[in-house]
């Protein structure tokens, strides 16, 4: 009996997430996902109450998935001593944030952030999405810019925090605008879609690199202090 619960709930995550990724969040309703699981309507809402719910439980069996398949490689690139902290972060941000294989992860993303937005974004949405992605800071982009930091190959003016926070949205904001529109976006010409992620991380890379200019910070915020610190 728990087999079969725990089959037809992996059958629900499964489908939800092809359509909540295929077609948004605004569209599909409930009815939908129940009959792409091969269940009735009223049995899917034995295991989740609402769409909100559903789409809670999707995002977190994706960040789970993602993250198991991502951190033990990432832990094992942050060991190496043969390469820079900067190449590291590089290298990380090119098996994580900028992989081909998170896709559709990026995609399910997209949707989710283009809808829970404004009033959907019930109260309580920011402790419950802390729950799954915990503070939302990366350890390993922190761990590679403070290696970067030591070994020389990072600049030493930044601020940790802000660098890392920064380095996650851009990645990913580009990531997930081109999941969404791709080769429609008009400002690119064609086939430059599947360059432009290469090229932001060849300008974030470089502003990193030691040797720059010296970054300027708001009054009295100095590098590797919180604003809370101020």
């Amino acid at each position: 009996m728990v087999y079969q619960v725990d089959e037809t709930r992996e059958a629900i995550l499964r489908r939800a997430a092809q359509i909540f990724t295929d077609r948004g969040f605004f569209d599909p309703q409930m009815k939908d996902i129940a009959e792409a699981a091969g269940i009735s309507r009223s049995s899917l809402y034995r295991y989740y109450r609402d769409k909100t719910d559903l789409a809670m439980a999707v995002i977190e069996r994706l960040v789970r998935g993602a993250m198991a398949r991502i951190y033990p490689a990432a832990g094992a690139l942050m060991g190496r001593r043969d390469i820079t902290g900067l190449e590291k972060l590089e290298r990380y941000l090119m098996m994580s944030w900028l992989s081909p294989e998170l896709e559709g992860e990026m995609k399910f993303l997209a949707q989710f952030d283009a809808y829970f937005t404004g009033g959907r974004a019930f109260g309580g949405f920011r402790e419950r999405i802390t729950e799954i992605f915990g503070t939302g800071d990366d350890p390993f982009i922190t761990a590679a810019l403070e290696g970067g930091i030591a070994d020389g190959s990072v600049r030493p003016d930044i601020d940790l925090h802000l660098a890392m926070a920064t380095l996650v949205d851009s990645v990913r904001g580009l990531r997930q605008r081109l999941a969404l529109r791709g080769e429609l976006l008009i400002e690119l010409r064609a086939g430059e879609e599947a360059m432009v992620p290469r090229e932001l991380l060849r300008y974030l890379i470089g502003g990193l690199a030691a040797g720059g200019g010296r970054m300027r910070y708001e009054e009295g915020h100095r590098p590797g202090q919180s604003s809370d610190d101020t």
